[in-house]
């Protein structure tokens, strides 16, 4: 099997409006994606190491901008094309051997795809048109398992949730928000051979910018895995079991020329419970949890940064009798949004 790729076709731009047809018109949803790589794996040095590997790799296709509101020579301004949906990514990889010499190696990336931006209505400046909506973000999930009865195995999964699309809302006060950031989650990973190495990363999608009137920022997913790594071994001798487990908020999103607030950012938790008799030498495990960063605020006066999110993780390891136990746990709350022009409080 190998690599299997899926990288999916994005969206179509909305067209832009016309005198017989004002209003910009929507742009269109980009396509999901999934990749599952198993059965027979390739054989072959990966960084200098002999592995039996499948690798899948998912990117959902991004939806499709809006169109822009016709700019009328007298009276009322077009209104705004909406954006279009982020597709959806998943990602699948197994491999599963006997043979020594050769390491198990899975690997699951799965990225959403950012949601359209919507764009601007006509004659923004004076009178224009109605705003719109953004693109829905694409969401991720990403798996691997790796086993080899014979050898090591390791087994790897990324995923990261898509980016909001951007709401407009010049001239009016509709409080239209840029679209949440695409959730990545059921992100997991599993690896077992005489010696099991297992990480699982997470990130949660970032909120989508508002601009203009009073639109607001998108929020920020939120990212939680729970025991999402997973490892044991043949128990032979100088096994070993190394997991590593992170998971990282969304940004908020931003609001440009708008009395909006920032989009808040997303949190990030990450909790690992391992309990392990079958590793001889030792048994590590580092988990992360880290919140997204604040939406920023542009040219806008008097207006609010938004906080950062928070961060949390922890870690509950045993091992056998007599074996090594190595536990680390990191957590960090994310920055606040700045004040990028104009004037308020970061």
């Amino acid at each position: 099997m190998g690599t299997v790729v899926d990288d999916a076709t994005p969206g179509v731009a909305g067209l832009s409006g016309t005198s017989a047809h004002p209003a910009g018109t929507a742009g269109t949803n980009g396509i999901a994606a999934s990749a599952t790589a198993s059965g027979a794996p390739t054989y072959g040095s990966r960084n200098g190491v002999k592995k039996a590997y499948n690798l899948a790799y998912a990117q959902g296709g991004a939806g499709g901008f809006g169109g822009a509101g016709y700019n009328a020579a007298s009276g009322t301004g077009g209104a705004a094309g909406g954006g279009g949906a982020g597709g959806n990514a998943v990602a699948g990889a197994t491999v599963s051997v006997g043979r020594a010499g050769y390491e198990a190696y899975a690997y699951g990336q799965a990225v959403g795809a950012p949601g359209g931006d919507a764009n601007v209505a006509g004659n923004r400046f004076t009178n224009p048109g109605p705003g719109a909506l953004g693109g829905v973000a694409g969401t991720a999930t990403a798996t691997a398992t790796a086993r080899n009865t014979l050898a090591g195995a390791d087994a790897a999964t990324v995923a990261v949730g898509g980016a909001g699309g951007a709401a407009t809302d010049y001239g009016h006060a509709d409080g239209f928000s840029g679209q949440a950031g695409g959730v990545a989650s059921n992100t997991s990973a599993y690896a077992y051979g005489t010696y099991a190495i297992v990480s699982v990363i997470q990130t949660g999608g970032a909120g989508g910018a508002g601009r203009g009137g009073n639109a607001t920022g998108g929020a920020g997913a939120d990212s939680t895995l729970n025991t999402a790594a997973t490892a044991r071994t043949t128990g032979g001798p100088a096994s070993f079991i190394q997991i590593t487990q992170n998971a990282t908020g969304g940004d908020g999103g931003l609001v440009d020329y708008s009395t909006g607030s920032a989009g808040q950012a997303g949190t990030g938790t990450s909790d690992l419970t391992v309990t392990d008799a079958t590793a001889t030498d030792r048994v590590q495990g580092s988990v992360g949890g880290f919140g997204g960063t604040g939406g920023d605020v542009f040219n806008a006066t008097g207006m609010n940064a938004a906080a950062g999110a928070t961060g949390s993780a922890a870690i509950a390891l045993t091992a056998g009798a007599g074996r090594e136990a190595d536990a680390y746990a990191n957590a960090a709350g994310g920055d606040g949004g700045a004040i990028r022009a104009g004037t308020g409080t970061g």
